[in-house]
C-alpha cells in the first residue's frame, strides 16, 4: 500500500517536472523567436517593416517603363467599365459604389421602374466620404443589415481604416440619417441580426473571457432598445475553444420568423444549430459539417458536407441538399424527416443556391463547369429545370428578388467580358441585361480543360490560357495560378472589368501563358465558412473593394 502511494506519488511529481519543463521550453522558444514582434498586427515596428517592404515592391514595380500606362489603364476599367452589383429591394434598386469621386464610397438607390434600364438616377442613401470627412475618421463601409418586412431600418457597419472589427450604429434610411438614442454598438467582431423593431440577437465582446482564442465572440445576448450593453440577457453560450458563435434568425420570403437560435462554429468547418423554443433551447441532430441553407417553398433547406445517415431508411452523401416541410420541422425539429433536393454526381458540387418566392435556384460546378437550375416542390418532390446560360463560364448570383420570382445571374469568363442576365422562374425568360466592354482582343487565343494527376492519382482539372499559334517548346513564359483552402476553387472569369463573377468559385488551377495574360483570375474569395452571414432574409449589401 505504502509503496503504491509512494510510486503514485513520485510519478505525479514526474509529470508536474516534466510538463514544467516543457512549458518553460515553449516560453523559450516564443521568447528566443527573433520575429516574433511581427504578430503585434498594429505594432509600430511591424507596422513600419510593412511599409518598408512595401515601398521596395513599389519602387521595383513603379520604376518600369510600362507601369504608369498599365496602371491608368487598369483605373480606368476598374473605375468605368465594371458592372455595379445592384439589388431591388422594398424601396427600389440599391447598391453601394465607389469611383474617383466617391472613393469611400456612396451608398444610393433608384426607382423600381428603372430596374433593367441602363441609367437609372441614383439618389445618395449615405455618402461615406461626406461622413468621414463631419466625424473625422477613417471609415470604411462594411455593409448594412436592414429590418423586415419595411428595410427602413438599418444596423450600417462601418470600420476604421478597413479593420475587421466594426462599429454599428442604426440608420433610417428612408431620412437618410441615423437615429437618434438608436442601436449603437462600439467598435469589436460581432454579429447581429433583428428579431423585432426593439430587439436584436447579438454575438459580440460582452467583457472579460466572452471571446474566443481566435478573438471571436462565443457568448450571443438579446439586446432591446435602449438597454445597455450591460444590461442585455445572455441567451446562448459556446467554448472559449471554438471559432466563433453567431446569432441565427430564419426568416422566408415574406419575412415571416420561422425560428430563432444561435451558430456555434466550432471549427472552420464544424458546427452545431441551436434553436430557441418555448420549452427551452434546442440543438439541432444535424451533422456538424452541415449548413442551413434557405426557406424555400415551405420547405428548409440544408447542405451537407459529409455522409449522414439519420435513420436506417434514409442515407444522404456529402455535397447532398437536403429539405424539411417547415411545419413538421416547427413542431418537432428532431424527428421531422428529411428528403432530397440535389445529389451530386461525379465531379459535381453545388456552388450556390437562392430562394425566390416561389422557386429555388440552384448553380452547381460539373468537372469545373458552372451550371444553373430552378427547383420546384410540388406533390412531395423536386423537379429541376435547367436555365440555359452560357457555358464554359463562371456564374455567379448576382441579385435574388425574393418577394418575386426573378434572378439575376454575373457570367463571366477568361475570353469573353463579364455579363448579367435576367431570369424570371415563373415564364422561363431569360435575357442578356448588360456586358462590359472587351478589355483585350481575345480572337487570338483559346481556352482548354486540361488535367494534371496528382501524386495519389487523383485527376485535376485545369484550364490553359494561350495564343492560337503557341509552340509547346517549354520557352513560352506562363503563369500558374490556383487556390484550395476552404474548399474553395476559382471560377474561370475576366479581370479586365473589375471582376468576373461574384463568387469565383470553380476552378482548381489555371495555366496561362504571358501572351494571354491580359485577362487573370480575379480571386473573389469568399470568408471562411464562420465569417460568413447566416442572417436568412437579411438585406446585405455588397462590401466595397478595398
Amino acid at each position: 500500500m505504502k509503496t503504491s502511494l509512494l510510486f503514485a506519488t513520485l510519478m505525479s511529481i514526474a509529470c508536474l517536472i516534466s510538463t514544467t519543463l516543457s512549458q518553460e521550453r515553449t516560453d523559450a522558444a516564443l521568447t528566443d523567436d527573433p520575429s516574433r514582434w511581427l504578430e503585434e498586427i498594429e505594432g509600430p515596428a511591424a507596422v513600419a517593416w510593412v511599409r518598408a517592404e512595401n515601398e521596395k515592391t513599389l519602387g521595383v514595380l513603379q520604376s518600369d517603363p510600362r507601369y504608369r500606362h498599365f496602371y491608368e489603364q487598369a483605373l480606368s476599367i476598374l473605375q468605368k467599365d465594371r458592372i455595379a452589383d445592384i439589388q431591388l429591394g422594398e424601396r427600389g434598386l440599391e447598391h453601394f459604389w465607389q469611383d474617383e469621386n466617391h472613393v469611400r464610397g456612396v451608398w444610393r438607390r433608384a426607382t423600381r421602374e428603372s430596374d433593367r434600364g441602363q441609367d437609372p438616377k441614383w439618389e445618395a442613401i449615405l455618402d461615406v466620404d461626406a461622413l468621414a470627412v463631419a466625424e473625422n475618421r477613417n471609415w470604411v463601409f462594411r455593409g448594412a443589415s436592414c429590418l423586415p418586412p419595411e428595410e427602413r431600418l438599418c444596423l450600417i457597419s462601418l470600420s476604421d481604416g478597413g479593420k475587421e472589427a466594426v462599429s454599428m450604429r442604426e440608420f433610417d434610411r428612408t431620412a437618410k440619417t441615423f437615429v437618434a438614442d438608436g442601436f449603437n454598438l462600439p467598435e469589436g467582431k460581432q454579429d447581429v441580426s433583428w428579431v423585432d423593431r426593439d430587439t436584436l440577437l447579438v454575438a459580440r465582446d460582452w467583457g472579460e473571457g466572452t471571446l474566443t482564442q481566435a478573438g471571436y465572440p462565443f457568448v450571443v445576448k438579446e439586446l432591446k432598445r435602449a438597454q445597455s450593453l450591460s444590461e442585455a440577457r445572455e441567451i446562448y453560450r459556446g467554448e472559449p475553444t471554438d471559432s466563433e458563435a453567431q446569432s441565427l434568425v430564419l426568416r422566408d420570403s415574406e419575412r415571416h420568423i420561422h425560428a430563432a437560435g444561435a451558430v456555434r462554429e466550432i471549427s472552420s468547418f464544424d458546427s452545431e444549430y441551436v434553436v430557441f423554443r418555448p420549452d427551452g433551447p434546442v440543438k439541432l441532430n444535424l451533422p456538424k459539417k452541415a449548413e442551413i441553407v434557405a426557406l424555400a417553398c415551405g420547405r428548409l433547406l440544408v447542405k451537407l458536407d459529409e455522409d449522414w445517415t439519420p435513420s436506417e431508411d434514409n442515407r444522404f452523401t456529402a455535397g447532398s441538399v437536403i429539405s424539411y416541410d417547415l411545419d413538421e420541422w416547427k413542431q418537432d425539429p428532431l424527428r421531422a424527416k428529411a428528403s432530397l433536393v440535389f445529389q451530386p454526381g461525379p465531379r459535381q458540387a453545388v456552388s450556390e443556391l437562392t430562394a425566390t418566392k416561389k422557386f429555388l435556384i440552384l448553380t452547381i460546378l460539373e468537372n469545373v463547369q458552372s451550371k444553373a437550375f430552378v427547383y420546384k416542390y410540388a406533390q412531395g418532390a423536386w423537379s429541376a429545370t435547367p436555365i440555359p446560360l452560357p457555358e464554359h463560364t463562371g456564374v455567379s448570383l448576382s441579385v435574388t428578388y425574393d418577394e418575386a420570382d426573378r434572378v439575376k445571374f454575373t457570367v463571366s469568363s477568361y475570353l469573353g467580358p463579364t455579363s448579367v442576365w435576367y431570369f424570371d422562374a415563373e415564364s422561363k425568360r431569360l435575357e442578356e441585361l448588360k456586358k462590359t466592354p472587351s478589355a483585350f482582343d481575345a480572337s487570338k487565343h483559346v481556352v482548354e480543360q486540361l488535367e494534371a494527376t496528382s501524386r495519389d492519382g487523383t485527376s485535376i482539372p485545369y484550364f490553359l490560357v494561350r495564343p492560337k499559334n503557341a509552340r509547346f517548346d517549354g520557352a513560352i513564359p506562363t503563369l500558374l495560378h490556383g487556390y484550395g483552402g476552404f474548399q474553395i476553387p476559382l471560377l474561370p472569369s475576366d479581370l479586365g472589368p473589375g471582376g468576373g463573377s461574384g463568387s469565383n468559385r470553380a476552378m482548381p488551377m489555371s495555366l496561362r501563358t504571358c501572351a494571354g495574360a491580359a485577362s487573370l483570375a480575379h480571386n473573389g474569395i469568399k470568408p471562411p465558412r464562420g465569417q460568413r452571414s447566416r442572417r436568412h432574409g437579411m438585406i446585405s449589401l455588397p462590401l466595397p473593394r478595398t
